[in-house]
């Protein structure tokens, strides 16, 4: 059953939110353009580190992420997680579904937009001694999804989403997410870790 199965990888308000059709039952705005919300379990956050970890498929700061980007990353697309199959892509579709689901709703009901299209979801990881950092950039798409899969403070030190205009640090509870508009106001980069290994997860919407 779906939305059984859905108990075990969606947090309880945001499923209690898609139930009432009442999206600012979860949703903040800690500051201006910015939404906040709780979106994933702790349980599915830890699945998606063990096997972004386990298969390895990280692509470097020095290979570029998995297209050309002026702000590379240390990141691994969801769709390169195998299935029984070379075309079998079950983690990455199980996060499409959800999106469609849970985000896209979301995205209309504070802008008023209807999703067009995404680009490839990626989770990207920040140590201290390979990539701790991403300096200021805009993101390539009309918003962003960003999930924060651990814990400051427990799993790693420093950190944290940053937006210049806005003077504003967001570092989140794992399973958290934001949206933020992406390419003119909200000019953003990750602060440096400074311990530890700190993983999120992307998706850039159009």
């Amino acid at each position: 059953d779906r939305k059984a199965f859905w108990k075990k990888i969606v947090h309880p308000d945001m499923l209690r939110a898609k139930e009432l059709g009442e999206w600012n039952w979860v949703v903040e705005e800690p500051i201006h353009e910015v939404y906040s919300f709780p979106f994933l379990t702790e349980e599915f956050c830890n699945i998606l580190i063990e096997e972004s970890e386990h298969h390895n498929c990280y692509l470097s700061v020095n290979d570029g992420p998995n297209g050309p980007d002026e702000y590379p990353t240390t990141d691994v697309r969801l769709a390169t997680f195998p299935g029984e199959s070379v075309d079998d892509k079950p983690v990455n579709d199980l996060y499409i579904d959800l999106l469609r689901e849970f985000i896209y709703p979301i995205i209309e009901h504070v802008w008023k937009y209807k999703v067009k299209t995404w680009q490839w979801p990626f989770l990207a990881r920040y140590i201290s001694h390979e990539q701790p950092f991403l300096d200021f950039h805009h993101d390539n798409c009309t918003c962003a999804l960003v999930v924060a899969l651990n814990q400051e403070g427990v799993d790693y030190e420093g950190g944290g989403t940053f937006f210049e205009r806005q003077r504003w640090t967001d570092n989140k509870p794992t399973g958290y997410a934001t949206l933020h508009p992406s390419r003119l106001t909200h000019r953003h980069g990750a602060k440096r870790v400074t311990k530890g290994t700190r993983y999120v997860l992307n998706t850039f919407i159009d």
